[in-house]
Parts: C-alpha cells; sequence; structure tokens
C-alpha cells in the first residue's frame, strides 16, 4: 500500500500546548511512516521524541515547512494514529484491557517480553519565579514515567506501587529473575528510580 499524506481535521490545526508534546518539540524532526487507526499508511515529519506523545502529534507534511520561519507544526490526534516509525524510534498507542489510553508510548525494548514507555511532563513552577508577560519565567520539568509492558500479545500498565507482584508473573518461568524481582535490595530501588 502506497503511503499517503497525513489529512489533518480543521481543529487540529492549533499549535501544540498538551503535556508532553511541547517538551519534545526541541528533538527535531523525521520522516516517519504512520499506520492510523483507520489502517492506511500514512508520511509525515514528526519530532524525534523517545518520551512518546499525549493528546496531540505535532507534525508537518513536507520537509522544507521544517525550517521556515514562522512555520508552525500541524497537529493531529493520537487517538487517530496506530504506531509510527521514524528513524530508530517506534511508537504504538496503548490499548490495555480494549481501552485507549490517549498516548503514544516508545518501544524500549522488543522481543518476546515488549517494554514500552511513555514521559508525562509537568511544568512546575518554581519558588519567587517571576511571570513575564503571564508566562512564568523559572519552572522546573518534572517527568512522570509510564511503563508498559507486553507478552503474548497481553499488554499492561505497570504501576509504580505493584512494580513486583505485576512483573512477577511474567517471569514465572525463569525463576532467578522471580527471586531478583522479590529480594529486599530490588524493591528498594526501584522504588526509588521511578
Amino acid at each position: 500500500m502506497a503511503a499517503q499524506q497525513l489529512p489533518v481535521a480543521a481543529d487540529t490545526t492549533r499549535a501544540a500546548t498538551d503535556e508532553g508534546v511541547a517538551a519534545t518539540q526541541s528533538f527535531g524532526f523525521g520522516k516517519a511512516e504512520i499506520l492510523g487507526a483507520d489502517g492506511k499508511t500514512h508520511t509525515a515529519y514528526v519530532p524525534l521524541s523517545p518520551v512518546g506523545f499525549a493528546g496531540l502529534l505535532p507534525f508537518y507534511r513536507h520537509p522544507e515547512e521544517i525550517g521556515r520561519f514562522g512555520s508552525e507544526p500541524l497537529n493531529i490526534s493520537v487517538d487517530k494514529v496506530q504506531t509510527i516509525k521514524v528513524n530508530e524510534l517506534y511508537l504504538e498507542h496503548m490499548v490495555v484491557k480494549g481501552k485507549r489510553l490517549h498516548v503514544l508510548a516508545t518501544r524500549v525494548a522488543e522481543g518476546p517480553l515488549e517494554l514500552f514507555n511513555y514521559t508525562q511532563t509537568k511544568q512546575v513552577p518554581l519558588a519567587g519565579a517571576t511571570q513575564l508577560g503571564g508566562v512564568s519565567v523559572g519552572y522546573l520539568v518534572y517527568p512522570k514515567r509510564h511503563w508498559y509492558l507486553r507478552r503474548q500479545g497481553e499488554l499492561v500498565e505497570i504501576a509504580r506501587h505493584d512494580f513486583v507482584a505485576q512483573l512477577t508473573p511474567f517471569f514465572q518461568s525463569d525463576p532467578t529473575t522471580v527471586a531478583v524481582l522479590t529480594s529486599p535490595s530490588f524493591i528498594t530501588a526501584t522504588c526509588w528510580a521511578w
């Protein structure tokens, strides 16, 4: 099937302001093969972002638009995207127990057990920060990571508070890994790693 240009709905042409999108725009853009929720393949230029996307996916239709002064990317709802392949990155719309999560997560490990990550970013104003034209000048970007694991077609979100209990069934055929997961030192270490 030949790649098509990504369609833009009238309501998706505004600038991206969604959490997680603004933080990804500094990575540059790459030519992407996008599989839409409609099953059609599209070509567009999307941010090269290892953190994923929520809400809106910014894109350009043509490479010459990327560097053009005053040219803002178009946007499309992540709900209209099934997968993205751009350079070495593979992103997929997360669907857990039939429910779409409205995020495109990056696959960080593939094989019989696949691991995906979406990093939500929040801007937290710093104490004493000044405002310039209604925009806070001093803020801290706070990442909140969301991890997803898939084995044999089953995708689950791994919760921080239930990390060991959720992962142990995935590794029940490997007693060494289960022993590591349930060891007190591993549990203590992973509590602070997220």
